[in-house]
């Protein structure tokens, strides 16, 4: 199991660094990330969108992306980048544009990679 915090001014290059190496050597790890950056978890099987300390969302970006109720959805609205995020949900490949969201800092997102529904976790 990984988990990724990820941190606001990271340069472009080194951004992509990261996300490539997440995609192509942690491919067999259960990754926990926090972040804010849209681009960077819209591939991902899970996504939990919390505010103040509750859970308000558990799903697929892409089923989130179908739900207009959804606070993923307008999140991905309102960073003008919703035709392309729908595109690239599910599909497993690093994009290296960048979506930040500043306007909503009281949302924190923690996405889910392969998580083994069916196994018992092991300490």
């Amino acid at each position: 199991m990984v988990i990724i915090d990820e941190i606001e001014g990271v340069d472009g290059a080194t951004e992509a660094q990261i996300q490539k190496t997440i995609r192509m050597q942690l491919t067999d790890c259960t990754i926990i990330c926090a972040s804010r950056v849209l681009k960077n978890i819209i591939d991902y099987d899970r996504v939990i969108v919390m505010e103040k300390g509750k859970i308000l969302e558990l799903d697929s970006p892409s089923n989130l992306l179908g739900d207009a109720s959804s606070k993923f959805y307008l999140m991905c609205r309102k960073s003008g980048m919703y035709e392309y995020l729908y595109q690239l949900a599910g599909q497993k490949e690093y994009v290296l544009e960048e979506v930040y969201f500043s306007s909503f800092d009281f949302i924190f997102i923690f996405i889910f990679i392969s998580i083994p529904f069916n196994s018992t976790l092991k300490y």
